[in-house]
């Protein structure tokens, strides 16, 4: 587990926070912002105010911003080409959208990306989560118990090689540790029911071609926000926003 209260992870850039009041207003002011992320918390630091939010308190990552913010934002500003976003629970004011990007689309969608991926690991990693991975045709598995984990590949680009956090799921038995990794050469996302315990619960179904074979594995967290986090994990750092049921979120 990372120890607590240091910090992880920074975004340099614009911002925006956005509540009904504020989208009630002829225009909406984007500025400097920057977002500085702990083990336990973040923080948002704009021109002429500092919120801070709890990690329990982040609500989603990765929203739709409205329209209305994304029209004011291609008129005053010079780039918001790569943009993104986290729905964040303030004391006073519920749920709130703060979107966020870079200087100047120059950057590529890098820095949102650098910052997003140490976010899902705050997030994600630890948290527990059962699984049956390969099954086949008319196969009896029974579900394994693991928690999401994040495991560093070696990811090669033209001629560069870099070291990269991958999500995966471990699971343990005995002496005995496998790692499956369930979020990579993603093909499908589908949610199914499925008795797990003696109860009928929502699990994802996720299909995976992996050396020409194509592996159906199934997912199941307790926690509801965990489950919503994997989603917004693979459309946001996978590029799977086309691939089954996460077209559909996108209009969350």
């Amino acid at each position: 587990m990372e120890p607590e209260n240091r910090e992880f992870g920074r975004f340099s850039g614009k911002g925006v926070l956005i509540t009904p009041k504020i989208l009630e207003r002829p225009m909406i002011k984007w500025e400097k912002l920057e977002i500085i992320l702990y083990t336990d918390k973040v923080i948002f630091e704009f021109v002429d105010k500092k919120i801070e939010v709890k990690i329990e308190d982040i609500i989603d990552v990765g929203v739709e911003l409205p329209k209305k913010v994304l029209d004011i934002a291609k008129a005053t500003l010079e780039d918001i080409k790569y943009h993104s976003s986290l729905v964040v629970k303030i004391e006073g004011n519920g749920e709130v959208i703060i979107g966020f990007a870079p200087e100047t689309s120059i950057y590529g969608k890098a820095p949102i990306d650098n910052f997003l991926r140490k976010l899902f690991y705050i997030l994600l990693n630890e948290k527990e989560a059962k699984i049956l991975y390969d099954v086949k045709n008319n196969e009896t598995k029974s579900w394994e118990d693991g928690y999401l984990t994040f495991i560093e590949k070696r990811i090669k680009e033209e001629f560069v090689v870099r070291i990269e956090r991958i999500l995966a799921v471990k699971v343990k038995k005995g002496r005995e540790e496998k790692i499956y990794e369930v979020f990579c050469n993603i093909k499908d996302v589908e949610i199914e029911e499925m008795e797990i315990d003696g109860e009928i619960k929502p699990v994802l179904q996720i299909l995976q071609i992996k050396d020409k074979r194509k592996i159906l594995s199934y997912l199941c967290t307790k926690d509801k926000k965990v489950k919503l986090f994997l989603l917004r994990y693979m459309i946001t750092l996978l590029n799977c926003q086309h691939v089954g049921i996460l077209r559909y979120l996108q209009d969350r």
